[in-house]
């Protein structure tokens, strides 16, 4: 009888105990368990996504995060290539249009990425949606272009992110936002989510208030102030560009030129110190054209974007690297966009400082060229 009873409290316990537990039975515990290099992680106890849970990537190192953005990058460029090579008869505008008549979609190996890791939850996935509107406006207004909202990231570098903009690195997650970055380290997703359902808004985040003891975290502000912490406690941590210094590192500049009737040519131009994404400079053109189903990112006979001017390896030691539109540029037939990249590695330093008024974006296409400068 003893035998029994025992038995049986100790079923009502076990019960409860699953129970209880229960909405969190997909949550791995990160720093308990044996991880994938790569795989999604979801937790089940948070406010903001109470059904489907609080999702996020995990990458087992910065080289696994950073090798796969590149090879979702070469994917897409191979994937476009194969398309324009299967119609070489079609003009620019017929392999536009061609599009919806044979299924291709150019964002494919983006979403086959969401696919496989089961990621319903991507930055890319908002972004998306956010692009499709504003092509269906009437005037496409440059203040609306979503890919100021998403801060200019690319598609490979969006889809690795979640719709906050966090992803798992090792033991800490990067958190990317329209202020900069923030880098918890040795926090669980968990832990993670406690955070975000503190400081979401609907309009973004909000820190005012939040209580950060006991987290271990870093700050690299490189985009706008933290809302709630503009005193001198967070003055350290600021990269934010100080009108009195001759160099920045972090800024980007967007037009938006009419370059024919319903025709439009963007062009971006961009410095980034990421602890996130590395350090780079980059240049791109896109070209959009309306027809009757309305705006499409519109393949071009001939797209370039290029660099010109010059970066100092460290800010006032004059130790220049010249840049010529004509030598440091990508030129791209039938596609809707042209990027041109570069990283310290690739012209010998170890950083990047460009000075006040020195480096411009170029963007071309056919006859139409335009520039502008990269400012703080």
């Amino acid at each position: 009888m003893k035998n029994f009873i025992k038995t049986s409290l100790f079923l009502i316990i076990a019960s409860l105990f699953f129970s209880c537990d229960k909405e969190n039975d997909t949550y791995i515990d990160e720093q308990n368990n044996i991880l994938k290099d790569i795989q999604l992680i979801t937790y089940h106890g948070n406010n903001k996504s109470a059904n489907t849970g609080y999702s996020m990537l995990y990458f087992k190192d910065m080289e696994t995060f950073r090798q796969t953005i590149k090879n979702l990058e070469i994917e897409a460029e191979q994937h476009d290539d194969a398309y324009i090579a299967a119609y070489p008869n079609m003009s620019a505008d017929e392999l536009t249009l061609n599009e919806s008549e044979v299924g291709y979609d150019y964002y494919e190996p983006f979403k086959n990425f969401e696919k496989q890791y089961n990621f319903n939850n991507s930055m890319f996935k908002g972004y998306q949606i956010a692009l499709n509107n504003w092509l269906n406006t009437e005037d496409l207004k440059p203040e609306d272009d979503p890919d100021i909202a998403y801060l200019e990231l690319e598609p490979e570098e969006l889809v690795v992110l979640n719709d906050d903009g966090a992803v798992k690195i090792g033991d800490d997650i990067y958190f990317v936002y329209n202020g900069g970055e923030i880098i918890f380290n040795d926090i669980s997703v968990k832990e993670f989510s406690g955070v975000i359902d503190t400081i979401s808004t609907n309009t973004g985040f909000d820190f005012s208030g939040f209580d950060f003891t006991g987290l271990d975290f870093s700050f690299d502000l490189t985009w706008g102030d933290i809302l709630g912490f503009s005193g001198t406690e967070w003055a350290d941590y600021s990269d934010i560009w100080d009108p009195a210094e001759t160099c920045f590192q972090d800024a980007r500049t967007e037009d938006q030129w009419s370059v024919g009737s319903k025709k439009r040519l963007k062009g971006v131009v961009k410095a980034v110190d990421s602890q996130t994404f590395g350090k780079k400079i980059k240049a791109k053109s896109k070209y959009y054209k309306k027809y009757w189903v309305g705006w499409l990112e519109n393949r071009a006979s001939s797209l370039k974007a290029a660099l010109n001017g010059s970066v100092e390896n460290s800010c006032g030691d004059n130790n220049y690297y010249w840049f010529d539109e004509d030598v440091n540029y990508t030129y791209k037939t039938n596609s809707f966009k042209a990027k041109y990249k570069v990283t310290p590695e690739d012209i010998g330093f170890s950083n990047f400082y460009i000075p006040y008024n020195l480096l411009e974006g170029v963007h071309e296409k056919g006859g139409n060229r335009h520039a502008h400068i990269l400012e703080p």
